[in-house]
């Protein structure tokens, strides 16, 4: 029987725009050389059931395998660990990565840059320790070079293939290490696994990112009927040699990768809050600070909607404190309890059945209470019916498109939605709303992804020393303005100016609506003014934390 089962996970949106080519710092090398020495003695000792427990020869073998590692990192060399591990950050943490530009890969040249740089850095690192890569790395290459047994590694890779598919399966992509015939643990390589095929019959194919070849999917094809030989890769490197086997790293997830396209303002909502069963409007801009440009997208709008009984056991949950994090579709799931909702804001099958001018419902968690069916949690997605028929672009970055990528202040950096979405919420007595921006984005192949736009991005700033006075001088504008203030002058935008000419919409006056500090409103009778009290509340910390 074969099976095949694809994450919705694409390199031309969700992997870096430039390939994993980078020049090292000496110090940098320092760091790499003493991370490989330092586990060198505990993978020889985690071998002794192949090998005899005697110290004198130990001691001879740590030595052959230290001399793999010695000078043999060249000045050129990959952060393909932390380019995987921060790709699949940003994908799990359902944002928009901060793709960077084909031409070259990003340094301290620019503020932007120098930080998705140190990221991936410092992933690079977490995917060598805590990861495991550099451990079974020397393991694995101890194995094929000193014992000369590539049979143990066949053997060990039917097991990583298992432990592979049980990850995919369960809807993370996952990064492996291949290991070639290369006598240097530096010309190894990481790659993400977002998909694979298993024919039933010993043979089967990864699909998989490979930062070596940006914007692209790429191939293995494997057959455990016969050597590892015969695996088939569609971009080897010469350098790593023929593939001898590859194992799954130990990935965990950072939920923190930098933010680079979201929300400057919170997005305005009118009237705040809501009112059940009547005509809601929203209108939001998407801005890009980091470094490269966006992929092709459209700006949508999701809502979810909470339908609470105060006998209902999992109502204090839903309320919890994670619930108001609620950007993150991952957190809002592992609030909610059961376990199927914690792919429910925006599940796979969404992207590739929603077409451009239609609604999608994306999930409906109902229950039983008292011999009465509800609904509980729902969740649906819309758009403005401009912004539904305008064809996917980006949002240009920060600066050129070109090496040395210098500052570009004539790009458009920011895109609002093309007009006000409208909205009419459901009547329901007991309800919570909470509304996320989101990005529908779409790749080359067609195929459809949604990303949240995270609300309150830092402003962008200049470089060299002019960018450093200008932070500074803003940083002490910052220090004087109000949240109050801040408020007054996002009324001043075309987002404000369009929502207050609308007449005759709902209850209340749009001229007395402030934009939502949060995005989440609970009924009116039960918390009046929450909006205001939150911004005073707020305002009240900031004006105490600069005395």
């Amino acid at each position: 029987m074969v099976t095949t089962v694809k994450l919705n996970f694409h390199p031309d949106i969700d992997g870096f725009a430039f390939s994993n080519s980078w020049s090292f710092e000496e110090s940098e090398k320092d760091i790499v050389y003493s991370k490989f020495n330092e586990v060198v003695f505990v993978a020889v000792l985690g071998l002794i059931p192949l090998i005899p427990p005697d110290p004198i020869l130990i001691g001879i073998l740590i030595n052959r395998l230290k001399n793999l590692i010695d000078n043999q990192l060249s000045q050129n060399y990959g952060l393909c660990g932390g380019m995987a591990y921060a790709a699949l950050d940003y994908y799990k943490a359902n944002l928009i990565i901060e793709r960077g530009f084909s031409d070259s890969s990003p340094d301290h040249t620019t503020l932007q840059g120098g930080k998705l740089r140190d990221y991936i850095w410092q992933r690079l690192m977490d995917s060598m320790i805590s990861g495991g890569a550099a451990f079974t790395t020397l393991q694995w290459m101890f194995i094929l070079h000193i014992l000369k047994r590539a049979d143990i590694l066949f053997n060990y890779t039917k097991t990583e293939w298992v432990r592979l598919k049980q990850y995919i399966d369960s809807g993370t992509p996952w990064p492996i290490c291949l290991i070639g015939t290369t006598s240097s643990p530096f010309n190894n390589h990481q790659v993400l696994v977002y998909g694979y095929t298993d024919n039933g019959n010993g043979t089967g194919v990864l699909f998989i990112y490979d930062n070596n070849n940006p914007d692209k999917e790429c191939t293995i094809t494997l057959n455990f009927n016969s050597s590892a030989n015969n695996w088939k890769e569609s971009d080897p490197h010469p350098k790593r040699g023929p593939l001898q086997g590859f194992f799954c790293t130990s990935y965990q997830f950072n939920p923190s990768p930098p933010q680079a396209v979201g929300l400057l303002y919170p997005m305005f909502i009118a009237p705040q809050p809501p009112l059940p069963g009547k005509t809601a409007y929203f209108d939001y801009t998407a801005t890009n600070v980091g470094f490269g440009s966006t992929p092709p997208m459209n700006l949508y709008i999701t809502v979810l909607q909470l339908s609470l009984s105060p006998t209902d056991e999992v109502s204090e949950a839903l309320l919890s404190e994670e619930i108001g994090k609620a950007l993150l579709p991952e957190e809002v799931g592992k609030a909610l309890l059961p376990e199927e909702v914690g792919k429910a804001l925006l599940p796979e099958e969404v992207g590739k059945a929603l077409s451009p001018d239609e609604e999608a419902s994306l999930f409906q968690l109902s229950s039983t209470q008292n011999g009465s069916d509800f609904t509980l949690f729902k969740t649906f997605i819309f758009t403005s019916s401009a912004e539904a028929f305008l064809a996917p672009a980006s949002i240009d970055s920060l600066f050129s498109a070109k090496s040395s990528h210098k500052p570009a202040p004539t790009n458009t950096v920011s895109r609002r939605i093309a007009s006000t979405a409208a909205r009419t919420l459901p009547y329901t007595k007991n309800s919570t709303w909470y509304f996320l921006p989101v990005a529908r984005l779409t790749s080359k192949d067609g195929s459809i992804s949604f990303k949240s736009l995270p609300i309150g991005l830092s402003k962008p700033g200049k470089e060299g020393k002019e960018g450093k006075e200008g932070k500074e001088k803003e940083g002490k504008e910052d220090d004087k303005a109000t949240l109050i203030e801040k408020i007054a002058k996002e009324k001043e935008n075309d987002a404000f100016e369009s929502l207050s000419s609308i007449t005759n919409t709902a209850e209340g006056d749009l001229s007395d609506e402030v934009p939502a500090s949060g995005q989440a409103f609970i009924r009116p009778e039960e918390r009046p003014q929450v909006g205001m009290q939150a911004l005073r509340a707020t305002e009240e910390r900031k004006q105490k934390s600069n005395q």
